[in-house]
């Protein structure tokens, strides 16, 4: 009887073992294809060894990276989330973390990026690369707080200055009529209507020059912030180059957002 249990045993965990080579061939395929720069071709690879293994931490996490590369980060960040549900590695969760703020960076979700980069200090506080992550993310949210300020004060000012400066405004209307009472008194008396004209048009050629353009608004203006994101994307991308080459240095066959993984 205790034979036939064993035997029944061997019987049940031989396939599940071919079913994780067949797993552990598709990451691989799907890795290839990623350090080819076939992000595409690596997501199916990926997606095959998630058939085959449903929770497969690996594959999941390599497939996030693989969205990721494609610009596809609503499908990327969704994968995260769901991976950072597994607190059963506190380094893999940590870097689903790190790579998870990478996404919201990418998604100008600054807020979110802050939070997962807490998250992944709080698991790994000696990480370097996200304490960089964390404070150039809060200095972005602090630029774009302060430019949000600037553009709702001025919109402000605009409103004050529209509802409260009625009585200029007549002013401004009786000047302009005195103005053109003098012009017509001018032009009966002057043989030259020509003249008058060109005069006319010069003086509203000025006020013309004078006046700021009504129809751009301050949020069209090139926003500072969005350049510091910029120069934290390339160092976020130079920081994956530079671990891209250590993990090939080594052979390894890691790879995600942030790249250096041994899966």
């Amino acid at each position: 009887m205790t034979r036939r249990l064993w035997i029944a045993g061997v019987l049940i965990f031989a396939p599940a073992a071919l079913w994780a080579q067949k797993e552990r061939a598709d990451i691989r395929a799907g890795n290839r294809a990623y350090y080819e720069g076939k992000y595409p071709e690596a997501e199916v690879g990926y997606k095959r060894a998630i058939e085959k293994n449903i929770s497969s931490y690996e594959a999941n996490f390599n497939l996030a990276g693989a969205l990721y590369k494609q610009g596809r980060y609503d499908d990327a960040a969704a994968t995260y989330q769901k991976l950072a549900q597994d607190g059963t590695d506190t380094e893999r969760q940590a870097s689903t973390y790190y790579n998870m703020g990478n996404t919201y960076v990418k998604q100008w979700k600054l807020d979110e990026a802050i939070e997962a980069y807490k998250n992944a200090l709080r698991l790994t506080p000696d990480d370097k690369e996200a304490k960089f992550n964390l404070a150039y993310a809060k200095k972005l949210k602090q630029d774009e707080d302060k430019k949000n300020d600037q553009n709702q004060n001025q919109d402000q000012n605009q409103d004050r200055n529209q509802n409260g400066g009625g009585g200029g405004n007549d002013d401004r209307n009786r000047d302009k009529n005195q103005d053109r009472n003098k012009n017509n008194d001018k032009n009966r008396n002057n043989n030259d209507p020509d003249k008058n004209n060109d005069k006319n048009n010069d003086r509203n050629g000025d006020r013309n020059e004078d006046k700021p353009d009504g129809g751009q608004s301050p949020q069209q203006q090139p926003s500072a912030s969005r350049d510091e994101s910029e120069r934290l994307l390339r160092a976020i991308q130079a920081s994956e180059d530079k671990t891209k080459k250590k993990v090939d240095a080594e052979k390894a066959q890691a790879v995600g957002a942030r790249g250096g993984k041994q899966w």
